[in-house]
């Protein structure tokens, strides 16, 4: 995570391991390397302590310390303007690799997920009890912050978005009521407004309990 030629390589290695053990020759697979900072995207948004592999943990993946500790904390967030992240960004990116790296600006999870990153899953599932109202205030925030950029990605890229995949790590620990309450309504905008091709989902979980909102709603 800090050395791009390791980066490289690592990944090349890789694919040509599943091109001769796997047999995987998909056309939109292996055709590039991609710069990987890790699950840091809220982090960096955000602007958010991160803490880095180094000498002592080598082997140490790049993590959030989370910022949002306090109800205050949540009510004080902002949805922060392109530019800003773009700054923020390229401070991380010279403290990760030691050098200038060109990359676009980075999109988030979507909201109930983006939200255990700045909050930390812990607090995450108890404010969902204590206090729903400010924890939908800030779902409603990073909707928001999704949509912008994603359509910052648009414009730079000069395209709009019609298809999505989204990585919802967290919200499948929901039973099927929380689910439909502090996930389906802000996952349908999203869908709504950039899967109009194709839409896919993963999640860090089981979804067998709330399989027939994926499929029919």
């Amino acid at each position: 995570y800090r050395n791009l030629d390791v980066q490289r390589r690592a990944q090349l290695e890789g694919l040509k391991w599943a091109h001769e053990n796997l047999g995987d020759d998909r056309l939109n697979y292996g055709t590039y390397t991609w710069l990987d900072m890790g699950a840091l995207a809220e982090g960096i948004v955000f602007d958010c302590e991160i803490q880095l592999p180094d000498e002592e943990h080598p082997w140490l993946s790049p993590w959030i310390i989370p910022k949002l500790r306090t109800p205050e904390d949540l009510e004080r967030l902002e949805v922060p303007e392109p530019k800003e992240v773009e700054r923020r960004l390229q401070r991380h990116l010279q403290r990760q690799f030691g050098k200038p790296v060109k990359a676009d600006i980075p999109g988030i999870h979507p909201p109930f997920s983006a939200a255990g990153s700045l909050m930390g899953t812990d607090r995450l599932y108890i404010y969902v009890y204590k206090y729903p109202d400010l924890l939908h205030k800030l779902l409603r925030k990073l909707l928001g912050t999704y949509c912008l950029l994603v359509d910052h990605q648009d414009g730079q890229r000069g395209r709009k978005s019609e298809s999505i995949g989204l990585c919802d790590d967290h919200a499948g620990f929901l039973p099927e009521k929380m689910y439909r309450e502090f996930v389906l309504p802000y996952n349908g905008r999203i869908y709504e407004r950039y899967g109009k091709n194709w839409r896919g989902l993963h999640m860090d979980s089981q979804c067998d309990h709330i399989a027939q909102i994926l499929v029919n709603e």
